[in-house]
C-alpha cells in the first residue's frame, strides 16, 4: 500500500513539474520578441540632402520608417556636407545618388505576379519610381525581396519617351558672356569658355542639339555617360559626343577637366530624370531649380 502511495505521489509531483514547463512553452511561442525576430529592414541612403532638390524622396523614405517603426532601419548620408558624408559616399564605391536595402540597390521584387528588378540609383524617375521604392521596402518587410543583378535592372527599363525643352542661352556675368543649357527651365550644364572657334554660346547650342536629337527617340538612362578623350573629357549620349571640357573649362571652373565634365553629366542626368516623373507635379508642387550649376546627385 506505501509502495502504490510512493508512485501516485511521485507521479503527481512530475505531473506538476510538467505543467508549468509545457505552460512556459507555449507563452514563449507567442511573446512579441520572437516577432521582433525577424531581420532588421536596413536602407542607407545616400543623398545630397543639402541641396534640397531629392526632398520628396527623403520624405517618403522618412515615411517609410515611420510605417514599420520594428521593422526599417533608415540612415541618410548627406554626401553634400563637404564632410564624413561626402567621404563615406565616395568610399561607398557610388558616383551617383544610390539607395542601398540591405546592402544592395538592385532590388528585385514581383509585381501583379510577375518578377520587376530595379536599380535605386540616380534621382528618382529614370531608372525607379517612388512606386518601386515602396514596393521594394514591402518586399523587404515581409522577407520576399530579392537581390537583383545589372543586367536585370537594366533590362527591365525599356526605353521611354521622354519630352523635354532643351534650349540654350547666353548668360553674362561680370562682364564674361557663358553659354548654359537648360531643360524644361532647369540649368544642366554652364559652358565658361570657348573652345577652338566655337564662343561658350556656340558650344552650349551644338550641345542641346545633340540631347535634342538623342530625345527624338525613346532612351535609356544608362546611354548618359562620360569617358576621357584627347583633350579632355567628353560627355556622350548614346555615344554622341555633347561637349568636351577641356583644361581650359576646368581652368575657369577652378577643377579638373573630369569634375567639369561630371557636372555637366550629373546637369543633363537630373533634368531627364525630372522630365522623366511629370507626375510628380501633379500635386501643384514643382522641383525646386537648381542654380547655375544644377543639382548635385553625383556622376
Amino acid at each position: 500500500m506505501r509502495r502504490a502511495l510512493h508512485a501516485l505521489w511521485a507521479l503527481g509531483c512530475a505531473l506538476l513539474l510538467a505543467v508549468p514547463l509545457l505552460g512556459c512553452r507555449r507563452e514563449q511561442a507567442q511573446t512579441p520578441a520572437e516577432q521582433a525576430g525577424r531581420p532588421t529592414v536596413r536602407i542607407v541612403a545616400y543623398i545630397n540632402v543639402s541641396s534640397g532638390c531629392q526632398e520628396p524622396t527623403i520624405k517618403l523614405l522618412r515615411q517609410l520608417e515611420e510605417q514599420h517603426p520594428d521593422r526599417v532601419q533608415l540612415e541618410v548620408v548627406d554626401f553634400g556636407d563637404e564632410g564624413e558624408g561626402n567621404q563615406r559616399w565616395k568610399s561607398s564605391g557610388y558616383d551617383c545618388m544610390t539607395i542601398e536595402i540591405d546592402g544592395s540597390p538592385l532590388a528585385r521584387f514581383d509585381v501583379a505576379g510577375k518578377p520587376k528588378t530595379v536599380a535605386l540609383r540616380q534621382p528618382v524617375g529614370f531608372w525607379w519610381t517612388h512606386e518601386d521604392l515602396r514596393t521594394a521596402v514591402a518586399a523587404a518587410v515581409d522577407g520576399s525581396l530579392q537581390r537583383g543583378t545589372e543586367e536585370g535592372a537594366i533590362a527591365g527599363q525599356p526605353s521611354r519617351k521622354i519630352k523635354a525643352n532643351v534650349v540654350a542661352e547666353e548668360v553674362k556675368r561680370d562682364g564674361r558672356t557663358s553659354g548654359r543649357v537648360l531643360i524644361n527651365e532647369r540649368p544642366a550644364m554652364l559652358i565658361r569658355v570657348a573652345s577652338g572657334k566655337a564662343s561658350p554660346g556656340e558650344r552650349a547650342e551644338l550641345a542641346a542639339r545633340v540631347i535634342r536629337d538623342w530625345l527624338k527617340n525613346p532612351v535609356k538612362p544608362d546611354e548618359i555617360d562620360r569617358e576621357q578623350v584627347p583633350g579632355g573629357w567628353a560627355v556622350r549620349v548614346k555615344g554622341q559626343v555633347v561637349a568636351v571640357a577641356t583644361p581650359t573649362d576646368a581652368k575657369a571652373a577652378g577643377g579638373a577637366a573630369d569634375q567639369v565634365a561630371k557636372r555637366w553629366l550629373v546637369g543633363i542626368r537630373q533634368g531627364i530624370a525630372i522630365a522623366a516623373r511629370p507626375a510628380e507635379n501633379a500635386s501643384g508642387t514643382s522641383p525646386e531649380k537648381p542654380e547655375e550649376e544644377g543639382c548635385e546627385t553625383g556622376g
